[in-house]
């Protein structure tokens, strides 16, 4: 039986005699914690999905630098770019920070110092990116750190790199010479601004890409 009294006259009952204001509270509670648990789930999953696309990423790097080729270089080297303005060189060390959201606030998680493999080349947005010497295309695809990248094999275990572009003008499977456009600067992937960033490696082991025009090339 429903008590008497000023309390009594605002409490509405529903057809069970509970009280439909506390009962919509417990249906908004549990509305909550259902989207709560909806909106982690979709972070997990989305973070699972990432973790699988840099891994799958890394084991293409992997079987790129497996290959043996014999060697394709038979003309002159050729700089990568028209200009070049250096800013930042090969084996520079990098302090990498690291963050996540939090309640919509972005807050720090952790810093390292990373080596930078390879030179910066800053250029304008769509200005020709050229291959250093002839190969063979090996990778060219969007990824998420190296942007637009391509990868040429030189043979005999020398690869050269070329990330951050805007775009790709080549295919994997493609012989290129010295000096031929394979694509154009850009400001894809982790980039700060428009820049080429030029890599070389020598069976998979990074080296300053500048050094290569130091070596014996035939003419």
């Amino acid at each position: 039986m429903a008590s008497s009294g000023p309390e009594a006259e605002n409490t509405e009952l529903d057809a069970h005699g509970s009280p439909a204001q506390e009962k919509t509270l417990m249906a908004q509670k549990q509305e909550s914690e259902e989207e709560g648990l909806a909106a982690e789930e979709e972070s997990e999953e989305k973070l699972s999905n990432f973790m699988k696309k840099i891994t799958l990423e890394k084991s293409l790097r992997s079987q790129v630098f497996e290959r043996k080729g014999n060697d394709l270089i038979t003309s002159r080297l050729s700089h990568p770019r028209n200009m070049h303005y250096i800013t930042s060189q090969c084996f520079t060390s990098r302090l990498k920070i690291s963050y996540k959201y939090v309640n919509g606030q972005k807050v720090e998680v952790g810093r390292r110092v990373v080596m930078h493999n390879g030179v910066d080349l800053r250029g304008r947005p769509g200005t020709p990116v050229y291959a250093i010497a002839d190969g063979q295309v090996v990778l060219a695809r969007s990824m998420h750190f190296e942007g637009n990248f391509t990868i040429i094999d030189h043979g005999l275990g020398i690869f050269s790199g070329y990330m951050h572009q805007s775009n790709l003008k080549v295919q994997v499977g493609q012989y290129v010479q010295a000096g031929e456009r394979i694509g154009d600067v850009g400001n894809t992937g982790y980039s700060t601004g428009p820049h080429l960033h030029l890599a070389l490696w020598i069976r998979g082991v990074p080296v300053d890409p500048l050094s290569l025009y130091s070596l014996p090339i035939r003419e």
